[in-house]
């Protein structure tokens, strides 16, 4: 599989050590200089330096050939024009992106070229830092097709959730929990495990059952 990512930073960075490891073909699009130097050392991706909103510079990165493209920066306008250039301009299949700024998601559909868009970037991140192959994370990524949402909730000490078992829970009918993110390390949702303080719990809901599955692990 070959894939192209947009933006550098520690998003892009972590996706694409996973994704070399993984034996991938990656290249990286990175406007600054120094960031693609320290890149093109540390990762063992390709590199190329410039904007991804650049049709040019897309073309040297060889987008038309991806059979994926991964927008990642911190500017959600810079995003968008990359995803809508990949996806209509240069042909490619699966266009996924990190939207930073919740108020500009409903900018990020079909129509603008976006197959996926990701808001939670640091679940994202924290997820990726696991070894979570690119086909784990397109699975996790699939929240707007299906009229899902991934949602991130942290476990507080006051939380009423705080020392139960998972299958203790009332959870939405709807709901599936995907992992427990606990001191830097992912534990599989299995019903016996405890809820500390300090948990993130990472679950699939549906769009209209989001607010009540927060409620339920708050």
């Amino acid at each position: 599989m070959f894939v192209v990512i947009i933006g550098g930073g520690n998003v892009g960075r972590h996706l694409a050590e996973v994704l070399v490891k993984d034996n991938q073909s990656v290249v990286i699009v990175e406007k600054d200089p120094q960031v693609a130097s320290t890149l093109a050392n540390e990762t063992g991706a390709r590199i190329v330096t410039g904007d991804g909103d650049d049709p040019k510079v897309l073309e040297e990165a060889s987008t038309s050939a991806a059979d994926a493209f991964v927008a990642v920066t911190g500017h959600d306008e810079d995003n968008l024009v990359a995803c809508t250039l990949a996806k209509f301009q240069f042909g490619v299949k699966r266009v996924l992106t990190r939207v930073n700024n919740t108020r500009n998601k409903w900018m990020f559909e079909k129509d603008m070229g976006v197959d996926v868009s990701v808001s939670e970037a640091d679940v994202m991140a924290r997820l990726l830092e696991e070894d979570i192959t690119l086909d784990d994370l397109v699975t996790l990524l699939k929240i707007r097709e299906g009229n899902v949402s991934l949602v991130e909730k942290p476990i507080k000490e006051d939380s009423r959730v705080t020392g139960k078992r998972l299958d203790e829970l009332t959870l939405p009918a709807n709901a599936s929990l995907v992992a427990i993110l606990r001191e830097g390390r992912m534990v599989l949702p299995k019903p016996e495990v405890v809820l500390q303080a300090g948990d993130r719990i990472v679950a699939l809901t549906t769009l209209e059952a989001e607010s009540e599955l927060v409620s339920a692990l708050s």
